[in-house]
């Protein structure tokens, strides 16, 4: 698809990933180009694609999309601000995406989710928004990494992802998150709800006006350079 603008309502994408044995050799491709927006509005975007998504901006409203392919084939991209509101992505196990560049926005607002898989890979590479209520959801070993990051208002879970309705104990096993570049949380919520996730700020962080972090037990955080301004909570469980 390519087009000045594109928008998908009420649609499916489904695909197919040849596996030979345990060795995946290929699978469905979608690549999308779109001059100004890129909108999926109440719409999945299935497994067995590569998804190559660009444009100026990459909307997802109330949709979702999985993303299941091996990374040892290949991975998904979106390229542009991407916003995903009330809407949810899906990184499974093995698989991976890249998101954004250094001059893009990804936004999360209106109780949007990420989940990501055992030995899953995710990299959102600009500024990365979290506004009102997102949650993200890690299985361990899932590697996911952030570069810029807002947290304005916020309210974000990590929580393990649930295995039949309960949420696993995975021992000693790591759900590893990076923020790699600096990290503001303005009158936000940061909660670990899951055992041992480590998170790691390796720019400047800045808590202020009354933001809060709450660990789960065994969870980490590490900080480069921590700034504290006005009331601020750390509460450990």
């Amino acid at each position: 698809f390519n087009s000045g603008r594109i928008a998908f309502e009420n649609t499916t994408f489904s695909g197919w990933t040849n596996i030979n044995g345990a060795t995946e050799s290929g699978s469905s491709y979608v690549n999308m180009v779109a001059n100004t927006d890129l909108v999926f509005s109440n719409s999945i975007l299935g497994g067995g694609i590569r998804y190559d998504l660009k444009a100026n901006n990459i909307i997802f409203n109330n949709s979702q999309i999985v993303i299941d392919v091996s990374k040892n084939v290949n991975q998904s991209s979106l390229n542009g601000n991407v916003t995903f509101n009330h809407s949810r992505l899906s990184v499974k196990s093995n698989a991976a995406i890249n998101i954004g560049d250094s001059q893009t926005q990804t936004t999360l607002e209106n109780a949007s989710s990420l989940s990501f898989y055992n030995n899953s890979v995710a990299n959102f590479n600009g500024t990365t928004a979290f506004n009102g209520v997102s949650y993200l959801n890690l299985n361990p070993n899932a590697q996911v990494s952030f570069n810029q990051a807002n947290f304005n208002n916020a309210n974000v879970t990590f929580y393990g992802i649930p295995l039949f309705g309960k949420t696993p104990d995975f021992g000693n096993s790591a759900r590893l998150i990076n923020f790699k570049g600096n990290t503001n949380f303005n009158q936000a919520t940061l909660n670990l709800r899951a055992k041992n996730i480590h998170i790691n700020f390796q720019g400047a962080s800045t808590f202020e006006n009354n933001s809060t972090m709450n660990l789960a037990e065994s969870s980490q955080a590490s900080f480069n350079t921590l700034s504290v301004e006005g009331e601020t909570n750390f509460n450990l469980n």
